[in-house]
């Protein structure tokens, strides 16, 4: 009986740990859908491995290029507040991990939100796409 608990304690903690991985990265994946659309952002680390990230785990990222809008210390400071953890921010090409990262790690390219329009666009009644022709949409 006791064997039993126990093993019902570490499955119950293994299943919090995996969906708070996976409620982490669906976070990240708004936040830096918002913060840098159109980059391409490498995740590595406990964060892209199940059974490895943990309470205390921090997230690991490495973008491909700089940012325009905003610097990388601001988007690691905004990211800390969303996920309510640490982030690593590293440039790809500026860290000694790279090929490890580029290796063992996710490339993640990050979409661009969609505008109202673009929405408008997909979503439309069928009859105002007749209205404006094939190829117009």
């Amino acid at each position: 009986m006791g064997l039993e608990l126990l093993d019902d304690h570490i499955w119950q903690h293994a299943a919090r740990e995996e969906t708070a991985r996976l409620t982490t990265r669906e976070i990240l994946r708004r936040e830096l859908t918002r913060l840098l659309p159109g980059h391409r952002v490498w995740l590595y680390g406990s964060i892209t491995r199940p059974n490895r990230f943990h309470d205390w785990s921090d997230v690991d990222l490495a973008p491909e290029a700089e940012p325009g809008q905003i610097s990388l210390l601001a988007v690691m400071g905004l990211l800390r507040e969303a996920l309510g953890r640490e982030v690593d921010l590293a440039m790809i090409s500026q860290t000694r991990l790279r090929d490890k990262i580029v290796r063992e790690g996710e490339l993640w390219i990050v979409q661009a939100s969609r505008s109202w329009r673009a929405n408008w666009r997909r979503t439309r009644p069928s009859w105002t796409r007749r209205l404006t022709g094939p190829g117009n949409a």
